[in-house]
């Protein structure tokens, strides 16, 4: 009997541990196979999220316009002033054709002065701030509750409060454009240097011609008629342009 029942155990023992190897590969496998279609969706969903960031659509449903600090002070400091007052004063009245929110901030007004009476903010309130950033708690609050996914920046300066927004904004996850014939500092060194830092950190470069094209998408818009009379506005000689593709 001892020996039968050695016997036994041993080939009950053989039974399971190879029960055990065979489930024990099969899990291995299941896991190894499930990680890969895990991984396979997962690498898909990151690569086409990647190519929608990438192409930077804009459309007026997920916009908003920020102008950033184009005050009376700064009108003979800013190297290309005159461009970037007729930038933000187009895109405000593009902004109102699309019904597009914008966000207007001054910077210390007391002692800056206002928005350039160039610029009609057609109803939009400048927000006084001390802050570089735009970002200050009145324009979160009533950005965050328009819910737009973009954002797109005119003002100066380049290199300070401009950069400071796109950089803050970018880390909320918004996507930011950047107007380079609507933005400036006063050294045209700074201005460079800004564009490529906010371009490399994920901006996207553009212009206001650009950005308003995009945004009525075709010559089929109802007021396109009112959207070329914008764009056909005599722009000042304003120097950008001769500084602008030494900056991409």
């Amino acid at each position: 009997n001892a020996e039968y029942m050695g016997k036994f155990m041993k080939k009950w023992i053989s039974i399971v541990s190879s029960v055990c190897a065979a489930s024990s590969l099969a899990l291995s496998v299941y896991v190894l196979w499930k990680r890969r279609a895990c991984g396979n969706k997962t690498k898909h969903f990151f690569r086409n999220m990647h190519r929608t960031r990438q192409l930077g659509r804009i459309n007026p449903a997920s916009t908003a316009f920020f102008l950033c600090d184009v005050q009376e002070r700064f009108r003979e400091l800013i190297f290309g002033m005159p461009g970037v007052i007729h930038v933000g004063k187009i895109m405000v009245q593009a902004c109102n054709i699309f019904d597009i929110p914008v966000f207007v901030t001054e910077q210390y007004p007391k002692a800056l002065g206002h928005t350039v009476p160039e610029i009609d903010l057609q109803g939009a309130q400048a927000v006084a701030k001390t802050k570089f950033s735009m970002l200050v708690p009145d324009v979160l609050q009533k950005f965050e509750a328009a819910k737009k996914k973009t954002v797109v920046i005119s003002g100066i300066e380049s290199h300070v409060c401009v950069q400071q927004t796109c950089l803050e904004l970018l880390a909320l996850g918004v996507e930011v454009h950047i107007l380079v014939d609507g933005v400036s500092s006063q050294r045209k060194v700074d201005r460079h240097a800004a564009l490529s830092r906010m371009q490399r950190a994920g901006a996207f470069l553009t212009t206001s011609e650009s950005v308003i094209m995009e945004l009525a998408q075709s010559s089929d818009h109802p007021r396109f008629k009112a959207i070329s009379a914008l764009l056909k506005e005599k722009r000042p000689d304003s120097g950008l342009d001769n500084v602008l593709y030494s900056s991409l």
